[in-house]
């Protein structure tokens, strides 16, 4: 048992108490005395346990919501926050930025994200976007980087390196069918803007013709 000097707010009398214990009686007038470092140790470890708590909730809720996207599809509603409803990738992407207010310094915050910010942009690439984002592999590369940094063991930052090269890998294995996705909805798009160019003029010479 370890023993702290506490002096008494009453008397001045210095007290030996246990280190863990929050308080204890003066022996010399009967005052209550309080150890403040205990106390403080206490308040601190239950802050730490409140936070762990809001940490887990919300990495729960951005997770769900990923589930729920590609279970359902890009407009599907997968969750609230604030009270408005949040739908699609940047509905989930919301949740995990709601998420690093309380968990930045967590390695699965960024592993979590990480994944989502990759396998939700080539759904996306699949369902219609004209493209991937601009620095879609340095800033997916970035997150990994930042769920390798706090790792809490060699162990788990070998593992999050290991699944960082195995995502690198599978995206230049498919990078030829990545490009070519993105030149046929590019060819599409533009296909689609002549053709409602043509409909335009054409409406356009009828209502002419009709004016005249």
């Amino acid at each position: 048992m370890n023993f702290v000097t506490v002096k008494c707010p009453n008397c001045g009398a210095e007290i030996q108490v246990d280190a863990d214990n929050k308080g204890g009686t003066c022996q010399y007038c009967g005052s209550k005395i309080i150890n403040e470092d205990a106390v403080g140790k206490t308040n601190t470890e239950g802050a730490a346990d409140g936070a762990d708590r809001e940490f887990e909730s919300r990495l729960v809720l951005a997770d769900n919501a990923a589930k729920l996207y590609f279970e359902r599809g890009p407009k599907a509603e997968v969750g609230q926050l604030g009270g408005a409803s949040l739908s699609g990738y940047n509905g989930v992407m919301n949740l995990y930025n709601h998420t690093a207010q309380v968990g930045a310094c967590e390695s699965r915050y960024w592993l979590h994200m990480a994944r989502f910010y990759y396998d939700g942009n080539m759904a996306e690439l699949d369902r219609g976007a004209s493209k991937l984002p601009k620095y879609f592999i340095s800033d997916y590369e970035k997150h990994m980087g930042s769920a390798a940094h706090y790792a809490v063991n060699d162990e788990e930052k070998q593992m999050i390196m290991q699944e960082k090269e195995t995502y690198l890998l599978k995206y230049q294995e498919n990078q030829q069918d990545i490009e070519d996705k993105t030149r046929a909805m590019r060819k599409t798009t533009a296909v689609g803007c002549v053709v409602m160019l043509v409909i335009v003029i054409i409406i356009s010479l009828i209502v002419f013709k009709c004016s005249s």
